[in-house]
């Protein structure tokens, strides 16, 4: 038990030594300064308590003790001030540090604890007085103090770079902690003999010390300057090889008992430089110092002493420090490697991802790139802003979170200028700021307050890059401290950039959408969209039993407006009726553009025929108010056709096709109104499709054939011409009336081989017949208005007439009086074309049509044809014998000639000839023959035989 107060005063000493190095160490590597000065009180308060404790216990006299002992109450003291000092402050750095107060809790009990027993039983236990050991427990909550400091990331962390073992910061932090191991040293080494050997060190002693000071000066300035590693290497190799004997001769009485392996921290030291001259010099310095110091002492005797062991333990702790430092940085250098390795198949992951994606899975693939890197990072949430174009703001568009956390939308939906301006300000460069929470402006609040609450501890927010501006931001938060740091930047600014390709190709995608599904001109759904987002409605409804209706709207008058107006008009009313009847239809209706001036309208989730019904009133209540285009006011008027889910169709094809049907039959009912789609207006147009299929192959299969009607002159009883007249004998089912199949093949564009091979034919058959010597007769040829549209069609009428062989003169073409009166000026150029070149013109079915009598004498006609339904109504109404008497008039006024047709009785033929009718057609003289029956006619008249056959065999 002698031995004991100088062991427990070295204790003291090791304290002393190890709070000196753990207060210098903390102000230095403190971020935040205030707290580094607490640290550094707190230390050195607990290395006045050690060195007095240290020097009190081997003191004899009561003076010097009671001094010490005072010293040693006072350093103790300030120490638990400074402490709660301390744990304030560190309180208000981080908001979630409850673990940290739990962990310090936990550790001061057993602390006071110790102190008890450690004072009480061993004063039990000793037969003698016992050295105090409570003020050595304490250092337990020092230490937890100091780790909580470091838990909170109030210490700078270095991080080598990629192409060195330590980076810049890295290298001046081990120099400056061979400066500190330096600085303890001399300070140690003068302390020391004051608890060991006396009242004080010897000179040489001091002189040593002063010298281990100067290395830790020179060391630090090594370290502060600002020049290259190689540099810095030469200048350590300058310092440390003189270093190696000084400190070894220094001790060459005792042999160098202890310093010898004073090189072997400066060897540690030397691993970290990736050049080994500086390993190599030290090495070999040490080896020729201990040679030389074996030939200056071959033997000695020395005598081991307590500063022996205090500058053994002092070696230990100097090699365990740099070799603590370079195991440290090795480690952190493999993990470091391992990490970039998995952020580049991360990286590789990711980029993949967004390269397979196809159209429209962006957003797939972004969601599972948040999710991948929030779990890479143990990252609270990752957050995707998209810039809004229209304020400069910024809105939620992708997120990722923990799934104990809730989305970050309801509480934070949009970032203003305002707030990205902030970011942007903090942000190097274009790279990534990173910000502890409480570093957040406090407006608005809640956004900080719920960050706080959800234990947020830091936050960092970058650009996402565009080609000529940003696109977006990026938005990572995370719970523990340290995850978030800047050499994250680099690799955060990469995933930017690739999201910036997302957002890129999402506006692209979208772009090409809004060509390819929306209308340019009204930005309302084209036919391709309706069609799919209404087979997915009906696909609903059929689930649930529900129905939908089809509406399709075609404007009455748009295209007199367009005309007049022009088309910039015409396309201003467009956007203005599709306005019209977004308002009128509402949310509960999709409106589309179907093309021109045509719309479709679906209405989805309706229960009955009479939802459908106030669908269709409110679109036409649409058009009741009035549209202003170039300062005037225009009264538009649509009619509409509705079709019903599933009772006119399940598929939205048939739905539109049977709206389509409704609307026409709207049309062909006055305009200005709608109409449900029936199953009488689905057979009509059924057996319309039927017949158009069918005719459109007549031709070819030879179904088809010419009657020939004769038509006689009142004044000489003999046949002068004839009307060629088409019929078709469609197999299976018979006769097919020209009324029904002519309109047809107009609609369908059939008419002009037709019409063709109706006029060849004929003027083929009227030259056979003239070739046979049969006497010479006009053939009257019906032509139709789609014919005349044809600007090349005189010239088929003189190709015809030449590869016949038949004269002008013997052929009469008859227009209708609606396609010669009111048809455009095209029309009747072409008629006066054909009648330069001796062709007769004819205008049919004269008095059906309201005509002008201005534009009715500026035609190149020969004749008209008074319609068969005033001839009938001759004997029977003395209105149509007035307006018949009146059309004689008219046309004998105007020069023309008049021929009536469909005279069946005498009476009829009595009152035309009394008339001065010029020409006569109809069963009471011939019925329509074949070319066969026709030949035998005219060879009759050609006999001399005047009475004509008044057979009526079939209809007409």
């Amino acid at each position: 038990m002698e031995q004991l107060p100088e062991v427990m005063s070295t204790l003291y000493v090791v304290a002393y030594a190890f709070c000196l190095f753990l207060g210098i160490y903390t102000f230095a590597a403190s971020v935040n300064r205030m707290l580094g000065f607490l640290c550094l009180a707190l230390s050195l308060s607990l290395c006045i308590w050690a060195f007095a404790c240290a020097a009190g216990l081997p003191a004899l006299e009561f003076g010097s003790v009671r001094f010490r002992r005072v010293l040693s109450i006072l350093g103790l003291g300030v120490c638990y001030t400074l402490a709660s000092l301390l744990m304030i402050r560190l309180r208000r750095s981080r908001v979630t540090a409850q673990r940290e107060r739990r962990l310090l809790l936990l550790a001061a009990a057993p602390a006071l604890g110790l102190a008890l027993l450690t004072d009480e039983l061993l004063r039990l236990a000793s037969p003698g007085p016992m050295a105090r050991l409570a003020g050595l427990v304490p250092m337990l909550p020092y230490l937890l103090v100091l780790a909580a400091v470091r838990r909170n990331g109030m210490l700078r962390q270095t991080e080598p770079e990629d192409e060195e073992i330590l980076s810049g910061a890295g290298t001046l932090g081990l120099y400056n902690r061979l400066a500190l191991l330096a600085v303890a040293a001399g300070i140690l080494h003068a302390v020391v003999p004051y608890f060991v050997s006396g009242p004080g060190p010897a000179p040489a002693a001091l002189r040593f010390s002063a010298l281990l000071l100067l290395l830790g000066v020179l060391i630090r300035l090594i370290g502060q300057l600002r020049f290259n590693s190689a540099a810095k290497l030469y200048m350590s190799l300058a310092l440390f090889v003189p270093v190696i004997p000084a400190v070894t001769l220094n001790f060459q009485r005792e042999a160098a008992l202890n310093v010898w392996a004073f090189p072997l921290a400066l060897m540690l030291f030397a691993l970290v430089f990736r050049r080994r001259l500086l390993l190599v010099a030290l090495t070999l310095t040490a080896v020729l110092t201990q040679s030389a110091l074996w030939l200056w002492v071959p033997r000695t005797a020395v005598e081991v002493g307590a500063g022996d062991y205090l500058a053994r333990i002092g070696i230990f702790a100097m090699c365990f420090v740099i070799a603590y430092y370079v195991h440290r940085t090795y480690v952190y250098r493999l993990r470091h490697n391992e990490r970039q390795l998995q952020l580049q198949k991360l990286m590789t992951e990711i980029s993949s991802d967004f390269a397979a994606a196809g159209r429209g899975g962006i957003e797939q693939a972004a969601h599972r790139t948040l999710e991948a890197l929030g779990r890479h990072f143990e990252l609270d949430r990752v957050v995707i802003f998209r810039k809004d174009r229209e304020d400069g703001g910024a809105t939620s568009l992708w997120e990722w979170h923990r799934r104990d956390l809730v989305p970050l939308r309801p509480f934070l939906p949009h970032l203003t200028r305002s707030r990205l301006e902030w970011w942007f300000e903090r942000m190097k460069d274009g790279g990534a700021a990173i910000l502890d929470v409480h570093d957040l402006p406090d407006e608005p609040p809640v956004q900080k307050d719920k960050l706080h609450a959800e234990g947020t501890a830091s936050v960092a927010m970058l650009p996402i890059p565009g080609q000529k501006e940003w696109l977006g931001c990026m938005g990572l938060a995370a719970g523990k401290p340290g995850i978030l740091r800047d050499s994250l930047s680099d690799f955060l600014t990469i995933m930017a950039n690739l999201f910036s390709g997302a957002l890129k190709r999402m506006d692209s995608e979208e772009e090409a959408d809004q060509l390819a599904f929306y209308d340019y001109l009204t930005g309302l759904p084209n036919r391709i969209l309706f069609r799919r987002r209404a087979e997915e409605v009906l696909s609903r409804e059929q689930a649930r039993g529900g129905m939908a209706a089809v509406l399709f709207v075609d404007l009455d008058s748009f295209k007199n407006i367009n005309d007049t107006l022009g088309h910039e008009a015409g396309d201003e009313l467009l956007v203005c009726v599709a306005r019209e009847m977004q308002a009128a239809l509402g949310r509960s209706c999709m409106l589309s553009r179907f093309g021109g001036d045509e719309f479709l309208v679906l209405a989805h989730g309706i229960r009955d025929k009479g939802e459908a019904i106030g669908a269709a009133e409110r679109l036409m209540a649409a058009f009741r108010r009035p549209v202003r285009l170039q300062e005037q006011k225009f009264y538009i008027t649509a009619s509409a056709g509705v079709a019903l889910y599933p009772a006119d169709g399940r598929d939205a094809e048939t739905l539109v096709k049977n709206a389509d049907i409704a609307m026409f039959r709207a049309k062909e009912s006055g305009k200005n109104q709608y109409r449900f789609c029936s199953a009488a207006m689905k057979e009509e147009v059924s057996e319309r499709l039927s017949v158009a299929n069918s005719l459109a192959g007549a031709l070819e299969r030879g179904e088809l054939r010419l009657l020939y009607q004769p038509q006689l002159s009142l004044h000489s009883g003999r046949i002068i011409g004839m009307e060629a007249l088409i019929r078709w004998e469609r197999p299976g089912i018979g006769s097919v009336p020209p009324q029904l199949f002519i309109p047809i093949a107009e609609s369908t564009g059939l008419i002009s081989a037709i019409g063709d091979w109706v006029l060849r034919t004929a003027c083929e058959q009227n030259k056979t017949w003239q070739d046979l010597g049969l006497p010479r007769v006009r053939m009257a040829v019906n032509i139709s208005v789609h014919q005349l549209r044809d600007p090349g069609f005189a010239s088929k009428v003189t190709g015809t007439l030449v590869a016949t062989g038949l004269d002008p003169e013997d052929l009469e073409l008859e227009v209708t009086e609606s396609g010669a009166i009111r048809e455009q000026d095209q029309i009747v150029q072409v008629l006066g074309e054909i009648k330069q070149k001796g062709v007769s013109i004819s205008i049919d079915d004269f008095g059906t049509e309201y005509s002008s009598l201005s534009r009715l004498k500026q035609l190149p006609v020969d004749k008209v044809k008074l319609d068969m339904e005033f001839v009938h109504g001759i004997e029977e109404s003395p209105k149509d014998q007035a307006i018949t008497r009146g059309m004689i008039s008219l046309a004998r006024n105007l020069g023309l000639k008049v021929v009536a047709e469909g005279v069946e009785t005498q009476a009829q033929l009595d009152f035309l000839e009394s008339r001065m009718c010029d020409e006569v057609q109809g069963y009471y003289y011939y019925r329509p023959l074949s070319a066969e029956e026709m030949e035998e006619v005219l060879r009759t008249a050609a006999a001399g035989e005047r009475e004509p056959d008044r057979r009526v065999i079939g209809p007409r």
